[in-house]
């Protein structure tokens, strides 16, 4: 099991989405600090452009650039409304927040979204999901992803309420995708042992099957 965190880990953080979702906020802050707000907004659409047409080349698929430039559009148009460079962030604040009350709605429907999303990976069917033991095992394992998006959107609203644009770009990227990454790991190895994941107690059919 520790060599198939240990992929999870290299797969994780070495994936083009970690750039794509890294790089244009360092790149706003950056141009920011030397030239101001609208040369700032301009190069992080830039950036997520540059990495859209790489993408395309490498044949890698378009869909997370294209989320990125959408993001880093939504981000810049609402620093240039606002004429604050922190608001930048605020997609992030409203993300998170929305995210985590998401999964505490699934909480208290007694489906807990990490076990749908693992229900759907490894094709499960919906009475695997219905055993006591297993669903328990999931709201445990759902709520540390609620105390991220929980964590991101306060250190964020603070930061931006302080105007703290760089720490803002360094926050970002730490609870971004090595957070994500982290959680992610320790997950699966809470879960896996707890519910026999890859083999069911009560073998699964595919749905379609």
């Amino acid at each position: 099991m520790g060599g198939h965190s240990s992929y999870s880990a290299r797969d994780i953080l070495g994936h083009p989405r970690v750039v794509d979702a890294v790089l244009p906020p360092i790149v706003f802050v950056s141009t920011y600090g030397f030239v101001g707000l609208m040369p700032a907004a301009a190069a992080a659409v830039a950036i997520s452009a540059v990495l859209l047409v790489v993408r395309l080349r490498r044949g890698e698929g378009a869909g997370g650039p294209l989320g990125g430039i959408l993001g880093t559009g939504v981000a810049v148009g609402i620093a240039l409304l606002t004429g604050r460079a922190e608001n930048y962030f605020l997609p992030r604040v409203i993300t998170n927040a929305a995210v985590g009350a998401v999964l505490v709605a699934s909480i208290a429907a007694r489906r807990p979204a990490i076990g749908l999303i693992a229900a759907a990976l490894y094709r499960l069917p919906r009475r695997w999901m219905a055993q006591p033991e297993v669903r328990r095992v999931f709201v445990v394992a759902t709520w540390p992803w609620v105390a991220l998006c929980a964590l991101r959107a306060s250190v964020y609203g603070i930061l931006i309420d302080a105007g703290e644009v760089g720490w803002l770009a360094a926050v970002t990227t730490i609870l971004g995708w090595p957070s994500f990454a982290a959680l992610l790991i320790a997950t699966y190895a809470y879960v896996r042992p707890r519910t026999d994941l890859a083999r069911p107690r009560h073998p699964a059919q595919p749905l379609d099957g």
